[in-house]
């Protein structure tokens, strides 16, 4: 993919005297000068139906009863804030719907600080635009998924609206309403391109509507030839006609050129007759899986051979969380990034309802405590990432007085007690959890999967079941193709002391030392390989003891050891997860055989997976990171709901990837 910035590029507003914002750029208004809300109620929550159509029993879905709006032109929220009110308010909505999935897309959004002036504007709507002002962020490019309430999700895509679309999957659910409010055409035409209209009929169906405000002749006869049933109503206040439409024929959708590109990738759209699933493991993968789908109203049963909680890779009394950095533009970090920014996002929010075991400190991360082998560049880094996300030798006076070799400050970092925030995940109601359950054995049994323990005793048996136990993994018959390496981190814990009175904020350099907690500090972590039941050692606690007095210029005795533990950390080789469904590797290799002679062949048949049946796991020491995005992932595709991410970062996440590259590379 190009090199670029992952700093957005913001709107840019001229304020008139009546505190109505003129976007310079486009030299256009972003809603009516009389009557904003009145406009967007007109065109749009009118336009579309939307009363109407909520009042009626949603189509007859096996799983998802979800409603999909998509904007082209999020600029002030104003049409958010409607749709997601009238969604809340409606006084006949119809108890078959679930959610509301809201999509839109922004090239150029509105800092935070003017959202939330002309949010000011609009007393009545601010019980939703208080919360969405806490999930908003317009400093990043790419995607950003806002978990606003129990049933209304908000995926914002800033970026150019046609790229961004063509990122979707296939598979994502198809959208049932389209606002189109971007500037006017003959100033903003990127934005009412036939080719962008295109894509829109990609991922529409029969009864998809469309609403604008534009009846310029271009736009209603690109609609109409991507396939939407569109016409002339009438428009708001002094504008003469609008478009809409509540139909749509797809006989002339044009088929996507890379559709058929690694079929190895391509999923069948899920399509469960249940909505139970059984989740085998209760660490950080296994317990945001449960909580993203009890979410969405599925029963959860969580099985863990433990007594509790983040037992395993979640075993260290304190985690941090930072973003992974990379001097390039690459999906791997934008995976990281985004997963960064859900996951800061998403424990500030859960914060605010109960205890989450987490502390937003921030998080310094010095020089020493890079990657010898890929070695980052600051310059790189401030070019790449937004200061919000990172910002290069800066950060609090009472650290960076004592540095010499440069640091790197996560203002939206910090840490967790593990414990704490599982516990807090499974709280949610529809999450059952059995912990003393040791799943030996995966069998498949009809339409469902047995889950048998020692002596092929049963467990449990569900439609859908994830796997996300960690180091253990890849301990099943359809898992054993996959390859984890397996590094125990123990950490020292130590009693706080005046060499450590100082330390707030997370700070990581040869070991990670985190602010008290109960005058306790976790020293982490010293890593070596090992097998999956390790023990905490006199000499992994020595170094990590040594560690902490080189960084802090004292001697071994000025810390008191108050205890030890250890974890396992289970990586893939190319150190990203594993996080989708789960393929049948025996079906595969001989699919794509002809890979090891040719790596160019071309094939059409797509992947075989086991139906049914997920994965989560391989987050090693970015878990905290990435496994909250991973479970909003999982629950996506398994609802049948839109993916939080793109295409590009399933594929390089899939689990067949590492079987499709030893093919290519003739290794089998």
């Amino acid at each position: 993919m190009s090199d670029h910035s992952f700093r957005s590029t913001q709107a840019e507003l001229d304020w008139s005297e009546q505190g109505l914002p003129l976007s310079t750029r486009f030299a256009d208004v972003y809603y009516a000068r009389e009557d904003a809300l009145g406009e967007s109620n007109h065109v749009f929550i009118q336009g579309s139906n939307l009363s109407q159509r909520w009042s009626r029993p949603p189509p007859n879905k096996l799983n998802n009863n979800c409603f999909v709006i998509a904007e082209m032109g999020f600029g002030a929220a104003l049409n958010f804030l409607l749709c997601w009110r009238l969604w809340h308010e409606h006084p006949q909505r119809h108890t078959g719907w679930d959610r509301l999935h809201y999509l839109a897309l922004e090239q150029y959004p509105l800092s935070l600080d003017d959202l939330s002036k002309l949010h000011l504007l609009w007393p009545d709507l601010a019980q939703y635009s208080i919360p969405l002002g806490q999930w908003y962020r317009a400093d990043c490019s790419g995607w950003q998924r806002m978990l606003l309430a129990p049933d209304v999700c908000l995926d914002l895509f800033i970026g150019d609206a046609t790229e961004e679309m063509r990122k979707r999957s296939a598979n994502d659910q198809p959208v049932d309403a389209w606002l189109l409010d971007g500037f006017s055409p003959d100033k903003n035409p990127e934005l009412w391109s036939d080719s962008l209209f295109q894509l829109m009929a990609q991922h529409s169906h029969e009864t998809s509507s469309v609403a604008t405000y534009s009846c310029a002749g271009h736009v209603r006869r690109g609609l109409q030839q991507a396939g939407f049933n569109v016409s002339k109503a009438p428009g708001f206040a002094n504008k003469r006609h609008m478009l809409s439409s509540e139909q749509f024929n797809g006989d002339n959708i044009k088929p996507d050129p890379g559709e058929l590109s690694e079929p190895w990738f391509k999923l069948e759209r899920a399509n469960h007759r249940t909505r139970e699933a059984v989740i085998v493991g209760a660490g950080l993968a296994g317990c945001h899986t449960a909580r993203s789908l009890a979410r969405r109203g599925w029963r959860v049963r969580v099985l863990d051979a433990g007594n509790s909680p983040g037992n395993g890779a979640s075993g260290i009394p304190q985690l941090a969380l930072r973003c992974r950095l990379f001097s390039q533009h690459s999906w791997s970090a934008c995976f990281y990034l985004q997963a960064f920014c859900f996951a800061s996002r998403f424990f500030q929010a859960i914060q605010h309802d109960a205890a989450s075991g987490w502390h937003g400190s921030g998080v310094m991360q010095l020089a020493d405590a890079m990657n010898k082998r890929k070695s980052l560049h600051p310059t790189a880094i401030s070019r790449l990432y937004p200061a919000s996300v990172v910002q290069v030798d800066t950060g609090p006076e009472s650290i960076m007085g004592s540095l010499s070799n440069g640091a790197y400050w996560f203002t939206e970092g910090g840490w967790v007690d593990p414990v704490i925030l599982c516990n807090r995940l499974l709280a949610t109601d529809g999450i059952e959890v059995r912990y003393g359950q040791s799943v030996q054995k995966l069998q498949r049994d009809e339409n469902q999967w047995l889950l048998l323990g020692e002596q092929d005793q049963r467990l449990d048996a569900a439609e859908v079941v994830v796997i996300a136990c960690g180091a253990h993994a890849a301990n099943f018959a359809q898992t054993a193709a996959l390859e984890y390496e397996l590094t125990a981190g123990q950490c020292t814990v130590v009693h706080t002391s005046s060499a450590l009175a100082d330390v707030d904020s997370v700070i990581a350099g040869s070991r990670t030392v985190f602010p008290a907690a109960n005058d306790l500090h976790t020293i982490a972590a010293s890593y070596r390989p090992t097998e999956k039941h390790p023990q905490a050692d006199e000499d992994s606690d020595r170094e990590n003891l040594t560690a902490l007095a080189d960084m802090f210029s004292k001697t071994t005795e000025d810390f008191n050891q108050h205890a030890s533990a250890v974890a396992v950390r289970a990586n893939t080789r190319d150190r990203l997860p594993t996080v989708g469904q789960l393929p049948d590797f025996a079906t595969m290799k001989n699919q794509y055989s002809e890979l090891s002679r040719n790596a160019n062949r071309q094939f059409a048949e797509p992947g075989a997976y086991h139906r049914g049946l997920y994965l989560s796991s391989g987050h090693g020491s970015n878990g905290l990171s990435t496994c909250p995005l991973a479970g909003e992932i999982l629950a996506s595709m398994i609802n049948g709901d839109s993916l939080p991410v793109a295409q590009e970062i399933m594929n390089i996440l899939n689990p067949c990837r590492f079987l499709i590259q030893d093919l290519k590379k003739q290794r089998i």
